[in-house]
């Protein structure tokens, strides 16, 4: 359950804090206060944390895609390989047979 975006334990601590430290007539504006406080804490964090998971996401993206087209390189060239493999079996095959 919660209430203005804070979870019971936590207005229990700020009622707490309130009986114990402040006048009864402050007791809303600090209850106001720590409530906007503890929001924008939550905001921050919130933005601190949607920033590094972008930037890890593109600098883990930029690696995998550098993995990427390494692999449809090398791929490319094994192709490629093979394929000259394959014209040059045939061109041997067919001297063989002109040969005879």
């Amino acid at each position: 359950m919660e209430f203005l975006g804070l979870g019971i334990s936590e207005l229990f601590v700020i009622i707490l804090i309130g009986l114990i430290f402040v006048k009864p007539e402050e007791l809303p504006g600090l209850i106001k206060k720590i409530v906007r406080g503890i929001q924008q804490f939550r905001q921050i964090s919130m933005n601190v944390r949607n920033d590094l998971t972008r930037f890890y996401e593109d600098e883990i993206g930029s690696h995998i895609e550098e993995g990427r087209q390494q692999i449809m390189d090398s791929v490319e060239k094994a192709e490629q390989e093979v394929i000259d493999i394959a014209e040059n079996t045939e061109k041997s095959e067919e001297s063989e047979e002109s040969d005879r």
